[in-house]
C-alpha cells in the first residue's frame, strides 16, 4: 500500500513488523516498508510505504474479489492506526500466492523428516530459509547455521553441537539465546 505523504505517522517511527493475531483483521501481519528505506516507493520523501501479509486455510477464508480483500485490508488499517484516517492512498498491489511460508502442524517435524531423508538418498540437502521447512529457524542467522551445519555433517559427521543441530534440535539451539519457558518440539 503506497501513501501520500512525506512523514511516517510518528506512532510508526522505527516500527518494522506488526503482528495482528486477532480476528478482526484479514491480515496477520503490517511491515512498515518506508522503515527500511524510503526509497521503497515510486516517490521518494513524498510517499511512505506498508507491506500487508494475509494468510488463508480453511479455518480462515480470504474473500476471492480483489476489490472486497482490499476494501478489507484498508478498514482494517484503520481500525489498527496503521494508516492514519483520511491519508491519501495512491497505490495498492496485491498478488496471491498460492503457497508462502511453511505453517508448522502437529505431525509437520514427522513430515518433514521423512521428506528430508528421500531427499539426502538423492544426494539433496535442502537448507536455507525455508528449505528445512521450520519457521522457528527460519531467520537469516539460522540459514547460515544451517548450511554451516550440513556441510560440518557432510565433512565431518557434525559438530560439538550435534548432527545438524539447527535442523534437527531448533529448540535447543535457539534456547542459547534466549530461555523460553515452553518446549516448541
Amino acid at each position: 500500500v503506497g501513501i501520500e505523504g512525506d512523514q511516517i505517522p510518528e506512532a510508526l517511527n522505527g516500527v518494522h513488523w506488526v503482528y495482528f493475531p486477532e480476528d478482526e483483521y484479514i491480515f496477520y501481519r503490517v511491515t512498515v516498508l518506508s522503515n527500511f528505506s524510503p526509497q521503497m516507493v515510486a516517490k521518494p520523501f513524498q510517499q511512505w510505504s506498508l507491506l500487508i501479509e494475509v494468510s488463508e486455510s480453511k479455518h480462515h477464508p480470504v474473500p476471492r474479489s480483489r476489490a472486497k480483500l482490499r476494501a478489507l485490508v484498508k478498514e482494517g488499517l484503520v481500525k489498527s492506526g496503521m494508516l492514519p484516517e483520511g491519508a491519501k492512498v495512491v497505490a495498492m498491489w496485491d498478488k496471491r500466492l498460492e503457497y508462502g511460508y511453511p505453517v508448522p502442524y502437529v505431525e509437520r517435524n514427522m513430515h518433514v523428516h521423512e521428506a528430508d531423508r528421500a531427499l539426502r538418498s538423492l544426494g539433496i540437502w535442502s537448507r536455507g530459509r525455508f528449505g528445512s521447512w521450520k519457521y522457528e529457524v527460519g531467520n537469516q542467522d539460522h540459514s547460515c547455521f544451517l548450511g554451516i551445519d550440513a556441510v560440518d555433517s557432510m565433512l565431518f559427521g557434525g559438530s560439538a553441537a550435534g548432527r545438524e543441530a539447527t535442523f534437527n534440535v531448533p529448540n535447543k539451539v535457539n534456547v542459547q539465546y534466549r530461555k523460553y519457558d515452553f518446549d516448541f518440539d
